[in-house]
């Protein structure tokens, strides 16, 4: 559904905000923002806290966290939890281990970690394909 206030620059509007309604990636991002901006929650999601953030996290922030009706006493109950110094902590935290930076040392990681399993194999390159 269409608010018609559309932004081609959300991180330079996102920061102006305490608390924004998003999910999966748009949520994240929002964390990363900063500027008190980290606190999310959307259609019935809990309030995005630091010691929330693990078990959220591992569920993108998506439909998998849905833990409410999209009712205002609901919103409500999640927005009085606001604290602006947890929010900072989570802000840091995302920044920490979603930078680009991080995530190219775990792809790197990764990768080498299988090629490492595929050297250290047996290998049967017949068996394996059919020769």
């Amino acid at each position: 559904m269409s608010t018609g206030n559309a932004a081609a620059n959300p991180e330079c509007i996102l920061p102006r905000y305490d608390i924004v309604f998003a999910k999966a990636s748009c949520a994240l991002q929002a964390m990363a923002v900063g500027m008190l901006s980290s606190c999310v929650i959307s259609r019935g999601r809990p309030m995005v806290t630091f010691d929330k953030l693990d078990d959220l996290r591992w569920m993108n922030f998506g439909a998998g966290v849905l833990d409410q009706p999209h009712q205002p006493k609901y919103i409500e109950a999640e927005i009085t939890l606001y604290d602006a110094s947890d929010a900072a902590k989570v802000t840091r935290r995302i920044r920490d281990e979603a930078s680009l930076t991080e995530t190219v040392h775990r792809w790197i990681a990764l990768y080498c970690g299988v090629m490492e399993e595929f050297h250290t194999s047996p290998q049967d390159f017949h068996r394996n394909f059919g020769h």
